[in-house]
């Protein structure tokens, strides 16, 4: 009996010291459970503002056309006297505006090489240099950076298919431009960009002037300027006659560059702010992002002279 009773209390003393041993540890690894709920909670929060924004900015890019009321008050402040900023005195109701929102847009370019010998660095399926590559990056070209960043150093997640795939560039090979769209403070111009931007990822074809076939450059440039209801030419140099040369400086988003290639200015692409534009190439490639619709600096790869002219003011 003495022996069972000394065998029970050995046994509630172990189970004591293991209760015991156990709360400590689970007070140690509070702070850092602490630290992971609070993590899971924070990154949750962080998507549902990401998702708000969408939607916020879904709403915002529906197609509301400019009412006649904001017209008319236009054209009355036209009237006295009191021109836009461009000087503009066209009839805004006669376009197909829309009330759009600044968009923010974070780009990876391309950053080995340079404009005119080139140069290029791989997109890989994952963040590792032996997993296999999507596509090159080159020179100058942009992608968009996706919302989610890996966990390992020295690695950028991009989007390789314009949103349809998510991969990855070394960091070092890179740079990061950041720009606000659609903010230009003339609703014109916002719209030529935006519509341009709606385009982003569709496939070069030369002489293609459609959405499902595709586009070449100066059939892209004239598409985007019909659909706000601006009718100008299809060929670049005659794209050039009907605007006015300006300074680099004075370009705002709207304005098209002229690229000296082909023996003349013969490749275009519309300005959008910050040094960068909008463009349609198929010599480096025909998809999204080494050629079709996509993003580029004003210098890339191999084309380094241009013009720019201002032709919606015309």
């Amino acid at each position: 009996m003495k022996d069972n009773m000394m065998a029970l209390l050995t046994a509630l003393v172990g189970i004591a010291v293991s209760v015991i041993i156990m709360a400590a540890l689970y007070a140690a690894d509070g702070p850092a459970r602490a630290r992971v709920v609070k993590e899971k909670q924070e990154k949750a929060a962080l998507a549902r503002e990401e998702e708000a924004e969408e939607e916020e900015e879904t709403e915002a890019y529906d197609e509301v056309t400019i009412s006649e009321e904001d017209s008319q008050e236009t054209e009355n402040k036209d009237s006295e006297g009191e021109a836009s900023s461009d000087g503009k005195k066209a009839s805004e109701k006669d376009l197909n505006l829309v009330k759009v929102k600044p968009k923010k847009l974070k780009l990876v370019l391309g950053d080995v090489g340079n404009a005119k010998d080139g140069g290029y660095t791989m997109i890989y399926t994952d963040p590792d240099e032996e997993s296999d590559t999507i596509t090159r990056l080159t020179f100058n070209n942009a992608v968009v950076m996706a919302k989610e960043q890996p966990e390992e150093e020295d690695w950028l997640a991009v989007e390789a298919k314009w949103k349809d795939q998510v991969a990855y560039v070394l960091e070092d090979k890179v740079r990061t431009q950041t720009i606000t769209l659609f903010d230009s403070g003339d609703i014109v111009r916002d719209n030529i960009v935006y519509r341009a931007y709606r385009h982003m990822g569709t496939k070069f074809k030369m002489n293609g002037d459609d959405l499902e076939t595709g586009f070449d450059c100066s059939h892209y440039i004239h598409f985007v300027f019909s659909e706000v209801g601006l009718d100008i030419p299809d060929k670049p140099k005659d794209i050039f006659a009907s605007g006015k040369e300006i300074k680099e400086e004075d370009a705002r988003p709207g304005d098209i560059v002229f690229y000296d290639v082909n023996n003349g200015y013969g490749h275009v692409a519309l300005y959008i702010g910050d040094g960068l534009a909008i463009n349609t190439t198929g010599h480096n490639g025909k998809t999204y992002p080494m050629g079709g619709v996509h993003i580029t600096a004003l210098t890339y790869l191999d084309r380094e002279e241009y013009k720019i002219a201002n032709i919606i003011d015309q």
